[in-house]
């Protein structure tokens, strides 16, 4: 999609990887300057810091969301190498790996409930760092909220079951 191409473009000519960030407002503000930018032409909605499930603001709170005629962008931003960073060599590689793992999983876990909510649409999860920009394949339909398949799972489920599935859904961080 001409889109997601424009959005990348964006991405590496203004060298957001290039810069040391304190949080994600601060990527975030880039980003949505460009969707500003290109919303008349493209002619999309846009939602910063929504609520992916609106009766219960427990459930996570999705930092942008792009909503074209038949497709949904879900956009998960994270900064890896923050100006706050402290710690040794190890420790300050595992936070790393931790915090790339983390948006990749709450882009799709948002994706999935955005598709619940629109089962209609094409729904696609982005996760964008000051590292890279991901875009992840189509979420499948969903029947249930992400947060209720795990319930379900975890009360019916052994551990090594749980984490068979996890891995299924997450193929990526089996390795």
């Amino acid at each position: 999609m001409v889109f997601v191409y424009q959005l990348k473009h964006y991405y590496t000519k203004t060298h957001v990887s290039n810069f040391m960030y304190n949080d994600e407002s601060e990527i975030a503000k880039q980003i949505l300057h460009f969707l500003k930018k290109k919303q008349h032409i493209f002619n999309y909605k846009i939602e910063y810091e929504y609520p992916i499930y609106p009766k219960q603001i427990n459930k996570g709170i999705g930092d942008i969301r792009i909503t074209f005629n038949n497709v949904i962008f879900v956009i998960e931003l994270k900064v890896i190498h923050s100006n706050r960073s402290c710690g040794s060599g190890k420790t300050e590689r595992t936070s790393r790996n931790k915090k790339r793992n983390k948006v990749i999983q709450q882009a799709i876990y948002y994706a999935k409930a955005t598709k619940k909510d629109f089962p209609n649409k094409s729904v696609i999860p982005i996760s964008i760092t000051d590292e890279k920009i991901d875009v992840h394949s189509e979420v499948s339909h969903q029947t249930l909220y992400p947060w209720e398949t795990n319930l379900f799972n975890m009360h019916s489920s052994t551990p090594l079951q749980i984490q068979n599935e996890y891995f299924k859904e997450f193929p990526s961080l089996s390795k």
